[in-house]
């Protein structure tokens, strides 16, 4: 068993990601995954977001509530750099039009332009 497994395993989350970020990126971003599911609870704005971060648009929001959409919003825009933030925000867009808020969703696919055009 590496110091990876074994730290994940025994709720050393810490050492884990030390290990991870020395392992690479790919390493880091799975144990950073794995962190977030195990200490936050499904509706903590940090389990939302950092996924998106992580995958950098690429995972999915569905079936996840974005209530608190304009928190998720606000820290996606606070922690994640313009160019970055175009996959997340799309995501997040069609997430809410898709649970018929279409307001908040315009809201994000406006915000998303305004990022689109500070690259």
């Amino acid at each position: 068993m590496d110091a990876i497994s074994v730290a994940k395993a025994n709720h050393i989350w810490p050492l884990a990601l030390l290990a991870g970020y020395m392992e690479g990126e790919d390493m880091f971003r799975s144990v950073c995954m794995e962190y977030c599911s195990a200490v936050f609870p499904p509706s903590n704005t940090l389990a939302v977001i950092l996924p998106l971060i992580l995958s950098q648009g690429k995972a999915k929001l569905e079936g996840v509530s974005l209530e608190n959409w304009p928190r998720l919003l606000s820290g996606v825009l606070a922690t994640v750099s313009s160019a970055n933030s175009i996959p997340i925000l799309t995501e997040m867009g069609k997430n809410l039009a898709a649970q018929q808020h279409l307001i908040p969703a315009q809201v994000c696919f406006m915000v998303e332009i305004g990022a689109i055009s500070d690259t």
